[in-house]
């Protein structure tokens, strides 16, 4: 880092300072399963954002309404989706830092809804999101999950629409 300035409002200085800080926190890069990566555009726009995120992410794709989700966990069936448990359970163990990303096609609803395993738990955890155990699987040994946690997918950021 160049030498300390004491102006604050020295804005080179802290542009230069700023530029190796991000450098050197990118060569780092100890982050489990996440790479960092510089903005390439930086090199055209100083003032645009820094470094870009690789994360792990897994794809759901949701076809199926849940048709009776209002009567059975008070979520209309247009926005009910589910998380297998037993998946929830191998990101926890596995893939802290995961994104889950939910492509979402329904009749009346088609968007692509993302969101992190921290809000995941949460919403378990505080029994916002309904366990539904599947009376079909209990006797399962096909690896079938044997309960769902589900969540209104508006609870979750949109990552993209799409025409219905």
């Amino acid at each position: 880092m160049p030498s300390a300035s004491l102006d604050l409002q020295d804005k080179d200085f802290w542009c230069e300072a700023a530029e190796l800080d991000e450098d050197s926190f990118i060569e780092i890069d100890d982050f489990h399963l996440i790479d960092l990566l510089p903005n390439k555009d930086k090199s055209k726009d100083k003032f645009t954002y820094d470094i870009r995120l690789s994360f792990p992410a897994d794809l759901k794709t949701i076809r199926s309404p849940w048709i009776f989700s209002e009567r059975m966990f008070g979520i209309s069936p247009k926005y009910a989706i589910s998380l297998n448990r037993k998946d929830v359970e191998r990101y926890n163990e596995l893939y802290p830092n995961i994104i889950i990303v939910m492509d979402i096609e329904f009749p009346d609803y088609k968007r692509v809804h993302w969101t992190d395993l921290t809000r995941v738990n949460r919403l378990i955890s505080r029994k916002i999101a309904k366990e539904h155990h599947y009376k079909e699987r209990t006797d399962d040994v096909q690896g079938n999950a044997k309960s769902s946690y589900v969540f209104d997918c508006r609870w979750f950021p949109v990552l993209e629409k799409r025409e219905i």
